[in-house]
């Protein structure tokens, strides 16, 4: 039986950019269950890195609910939680990676001209 590990409710997040305000993340809601994998994408900027940030207990300046085992990250306190029950691995790798071994890769001019990705992963 899955289990409901990690519940959002109205997740926004925004900041000021100069005398405007931008929304990031507009009342988002969504549920993860044990043993299920998800996949989170979007274009650039859309918000996905401040949504893996929030939910991975790096940044308090969400507003909303983001409930772990049905308690408020807040209210666990960010650190424990990050320390205790969530481990983010921030993972950078090229275009190139899918088609070159690691000492193609390396050796490779192209490395250069490549396009960085960055892919975190967040583990409960």
């Amino acid at each position: 039986m899955r289990e409901e590990i990690l519940k959002v409710n109205g997740l926004s997040y925004e900041y000021k950019d100069g005398n405007r305000k931008r929304v990031i993340l507009d009342h988002t809601d969504i549920a993860f269950e044990t043993g299920r994998i998800y996949s989170i994408t979007g274009e650039s900027g859309s918000g996905k890195t401040t949504f893996l940030y929030c939910i991975g207990g790096m940044d308090p300046s969400y507003k909303g609910e983001i409930l772990y085992k049905g308690e408020e990250l807040k209210k666990i306190g960010l650190e424990k939680y990050r320390r205790k029950d969530v481990s983010m691995a921030i993972l950078f790798f090229s275009a190139t990676f899918l088609r070159l071994s690691a000492i193609e890769e390396l050796s490779s001019a192209e490395i250069e001209e490549t396009r960085i990705r960055f892919f975190p992963l967040i583990l409960f």
